[in-house]
């Protein structure tokens, strides 16, 4: 009976736990506010934006400025990494690995390298509705073509890690702060 006692309590505790944040996340910067409810949105658009592809994402030059948050878009690449995203204010900090984001690295050729890639990210949203989409069951299309659809966003507090809008940068790991953050759906694609 304490062993069910247990487990009911842990449950309310940790479902209570992940509705503490808000879409809003917890930052009080209100520009950070701001980005954190564009990274947690979980209803897809209306039209898909086929203006957008990946290698326009990937496009020389300074790219700040060249894509909006309200361009619902599907995008094409191979998946050459994915990792389990750290704790931020969009998720309130939350340590829960159900809360954090999942990053993916779309680039246009299998062997590229971060610094040729753009980075997608699976929200808790987006795992809430689908189980499937874990860091384990992601790391398995390492390599492959995948098709990801959600909206665009451009990750401000990356611009100094991105090739396009810090060239010649000391830490450089993404080709572009835009992402497709959320990521709603993903499909493996033929080859």
């Amino acid at each position: 009976m304490k062993k069910i006692l247990l487990l009911i309590a842990l449950f309310a505790f940790n479902a209570k736990h992940q509705n503490d944040c808000p879409v809003a996340g917890n930052s009080n910067n209100p520009d950070l506010r701001q980005l954190d409810i564009l990274k947690n949105r979980n209803a897809p658009g209306t039209t898909i934006d086929n203006s957008v592809t990946l290698a326009s994402i990937l496009a020389p030059g300074n790219d700040a400025n060249r894509f909006n948050s309200n361009q619902y878009v599907s995008v094409t690449g191979y998946v050459i990494k994915v990792q389990p995203g750290e704790k931020e204010t969009c998720e309130c900090g939350l340590p829960n690995p159900q809360d954090l984001d999942i990053h993916i690295e779309l680039a246009a050729n299998p062997t590229d390298r971060g610094t040729q890639a753009m980075v997608v990210e699976v929200n808790r949203y987006t795992k809430a509705n689908h189980p499937e989409f874990t860091v384990g069951k992601l790391q398995s299309l390492i390599g492959k073509k995948i098709t990801v659809t959600g909206w665009m966003m451009f990750d401000k507090p990356h611009w100094s890690n991105a090739v396009t809008t810090n060239p010649g940068g000391a830490r450089l790991w993404r080709y572009t702060a835009w992402e497709v953050h959320p990521v709603l759906q993903i499909t493996p694609q033929q080859m």
